[in-house]
């Protein structure tokens, strides 16, 4: 039994080779928000931004439809119903999060790895799964980022930010069903969920005559992921 789906943006080929191989690659390295892992957005508008925000870092232009599809892909996979998740919007699991961060900012300088490196979310979630025996406890990582806020500086309001939920899988075998996710009819309605994301452009809607020039990063630190 399937709990949800779950999307995963690529570089086409390498999503080619993954369900060819019928193995995701993981992605690797202290600097992954989450840590090591196989990266799931649960919407499938957040993985076309992802794969948007990669296809305007490689070629520095405007996203073509076209070139966007020849280029790149989502997967969809269900993740299963049974996964030990570490949930970071639970209270006890932040808690955990907290104070192991807090305890490695404190004896950073006595532990030889850690000394050259500037404490963040995926050093502690790193550390808590390959060194203190979370792995045997859990499968994933659950967050929710909030991206944007400084476009919700102009009024006063508690969800001044738009909500990112990510997984981070640990243990591959609970995600299966992996198939390649067909969005090119959506292509419209993201771009419009992306426009609107920025809330100056939802408070003030630009003039039809006026051209909008889309960041991708405006208002959040860029994702990235490491090419395989």
């Amino acid at each position: 039994m399937l709990a949800e789906k779950i999307y995963h943006g690529t570089y086409r080929a390498r999503g080619q080779r993954m369900l060819a191989s019928n193995a995701f690659e993981e992605s690797i390295g202290d600097r992954h928000w989450l840590g090591d892992g196989i990266y799931f957005f649960v919407e499938d508008f957040y993985a076309y931004k992802w794969i948007v925000d990669m296809y305007n870092k490689q070629y520095n232009e405007s996203c073509r439809d076209d070139a966007l599809i020849e280029e790149y892909m989502i997967i969809s996979a269900g993740q299963k119903a049974d996964a030990r998740m570490f949930d970071l919007i639970k209270a006890a699991h932040k808690i955990e999060f907290d104070k192991t961060f807090a305890e490695l900012k404190r004896k950073k300088e006595h532990i030889p790895r850690f000394r050259t490196v500037e404490i963040s979310d995926g050093v502690v979630i790193n550390y808590m799964f390959n060194e203190l025996g979370y792995a045997q406890d859990f499968d994933l990582v659950r967050a929710i980022f909030g991206l944007n806020p400084r476009h919700y500086r102009s009024v006063f309001t508690r969800f001044g930010f738009m909500p990112q939920e990510q997984r981070c899988i640990k243990n591959p075998t609970v995600v299966e069903d992996a198939d390649e996710y067909h969005y090119a009819d959506n292509i419209a309605v993201y771009k419009d969920q992306i426009r609107d994301m920025y809330f100056n452009n939802v408070i003030q809607p630009p003039s039809a005559n006026k051209v909008v020039k889309y960041s991708p990063t405006a208002g959040n630190p860029p994702f990235r992921m490491k090419r395989r």
